[in-house]
């Protein structure tokens, strides 16, 4: 088995722990999705390649995802309210749209220094999140990337940052401190 295919263990309401074997390579989309009781995910780092939605809607409350992991699509672990902690690889360049959108409880995410973009509604709705670290090779933070993340504190935003989206930061409505870093960053409408 190199790759598990999309659907193929979603809305498996009894599914409680999986160890992914170490010869898959892609996790296809919605591989996962909605299984409440999955409370532990072993992802071997013969994994490349993860697709939208693989492990939304899940029980975990953290999930490793390996250095190995070179493509991960938007949505991967969206809408997972026991969510709290999650590791991501070094290697990817973006946090796909919808990633980590309504994930209620996440209070722990490192962003890899590879990461260049966060795209759109990124971390919407993450009302946990206290702090985040932006790395300085980040260039471009999407519109509504932060959306009512009501728990967010204080935030320093890169000199590598040239484009702020509209909407980036709304509804943070716990924030005491926002630093731009780049007088030259284009700012859109309402992001803060």
């Amino acid at each position: 088995i190199t790759s598990i295919s999309p659907y193929s263990f979603s809305n498996c309401p009894n599914l409680e722990s999986v160890s992914i074997p170490d010869t898959v390579t892609i996790i296809q989309n919605c591989a996962f999705m909605n299984t409440p009781k999955l409370t532990s995910v072993s992802i071997p780092s013969s994994v490349k390649e993860i697709w939208s939605r693989a492990f939304s809607n899940t029980g975990c409350t953290e999930i490793v995802f390996p250095n190995s992991v070179t493509e991960m699509d938007g949505a991967i672990v969206a809408d997972s309210p026991k969510l709290q902690k999650v590791v991501l690889p070094d290697s990817i360049k973006s946090i796909g749209a919808v990633m980590f959108s309504g994930c209620s409880n996440l209070t722990d995410v490192n962003i890899p220094a590879s990461v260049e973009e966060i795209e759109y509604y990124a971390f919407s709705g993450c009302i946990s999140l206290t702090s985040i670290h932006l790395p300085d090779g980040l260039k471009k933070i999407a519109y509504n990337a932060f959306e009512v993340c009501t728990g967010l504190k204080n935030i320093d935003i890169p000199e590598s940052v040239t484009q702020i989206g509209e909407c980036a930061f709304q509804g943070c409505s716990s924030v005491e401190s926002l630093k731009i870093s780049n007088p030259a960053a284009t700012v859109g409408e309402g992001a803060c």
